[in-house]
């Protein structure tokens, strides 16, 4: 859908914060919400409010042209319309992907595949999809149909770092292979740990805490909100 569930939207936004990437794509605009979401938290944050003075650059891949609002002619510097796998090999480096609401669209192997393909192409991919399988149909729009369900174990062979936010959605930020733009720990070992456990799965607010007090221990180190860049 061009929209989804909203629980999940504070802990999109801390990665958002926290990397300050000076480039983005934005997989699966819809209504260009995460677009809009990091133009706010990177730009606009830094009182860079006139298009004239921006320094993030927002990109962003929407199959279903029916979607575009004006959010696309304001938040991003130019939205591609097409199917991501034959748009990717023509864009350019990002320190950040974001693909919200996306991933279960595509059939495992070739979401995994587009994992890949993604990382080659940036710092980190920063995912959100739900916890649980549904279908769903609306304008008649393939893209739309699910195909698959993820999770934590789905992530074991990169670096990376997954949460499961009120018993509908997970956030997972992987590292990319690209040079970071920031200092972010990933307790992906944790994560996976603490979400192995059969009775954590109903308990997501607990999950939360534990992976907090994991995070405190020894050789790992808080995320490092970089300085914001200079102005022109």
């Amino acid at each position: 859908m061009p929209t989804s569930f909203h629980s999940h939207l504070s802990k999109m936004v801390d990665w958002i914060f926290v990397i300050q990437p000076r480039s983005v794509l934005d997989i699966g605009v819809g209504h260009g919400k995460w677009g809009f979401l990091a133009r706010e938290y990177t730009d606009i944050f830094h009182n860079r409010y006139e298009r004239e003075d921006w320094l993030v650059k927002i990109d962003g891949v929407e199959a279903f042209p029916r979607y575009e609002t004006p959010v696309y002619r304001y938040a991003y510097d130019q939205v591609h319309f097409g199917d991501i796998k034959d748009v990717l090999p023509g864009l350019p480096n990002y320190d950040l992907v974001i693909i919200g609401d996306v991933i279960e669209h595509f059939p495992k192997e070739q979401g995994q595949a587009l994992l890949q393909a993604l990382r080659k192409k940036a710092s980190f991919i920063l995912i959100s999809s739900p916890t649980r399988f549904f279908q769903q149909e609306i304008l008649g729009n393939d893209f739309e149909t699910h195909h698959s369900l993820w999770s934590w174990r789905d992530f074991q062979g990169y670096e990376f770092d997954y949460e499961e936010i009120d018993h509908a959605l997970f956030v997972t930020l992987l590292r990319g292979d690209l040079p970071p733009v920031a200092e972010v720990t990933l307790t992906g070992k944790a994560a996976s740990a603490i979400y192995a456990l059969p009775w954590i799965k109903s308990r997501p607010k607990l999950a939360q805490i534990a992976k907090k007090f994991v995070g405190k221990l020894p050789g790992y180190q808080p995320a490092r909100i970089t300085p914001p860049l200079q102005q022109k």
